[in-house]
């Protein structure tokens, strides 16, 4: 996907259903922190792609302004 120049990195709400499952699927894997990653269908839904236990969101970051970096250090800090 990185290589596609159509793609839109956004910020975006999921559903407390979806963000249920993937609090399931980072404890089922047995990370304490993951990056998952999505892909969103034109009619709406959500598709999984991946869990990784070391993600890379510094594109991210810099495309949505969200402050990842912080959130995952403070998650860190506190465990």
């Amino acid at each position: 996907f990185v290589g596609d120049p159509d793609l839109r990195i956004t910020e975006a709400a999921i559903p407390d259903t979806l963000q249920a499952q993937c609090r399931q699927i980072r404890d089922c894997l047995g990370y304490h922190v993951s990056g998952m990653d999505f892909r969103r269908t034109p009619d709406g839904p959500f598709v999984f792609i991946e869990a990784n236990p070391s993600p890379q969101f510094g594109m991210y970051e810099a495309e949505t302004g969200q402050p990842i970096g912080q959130a995952i250090a403070e998650l860190l800090a506190t465990s």
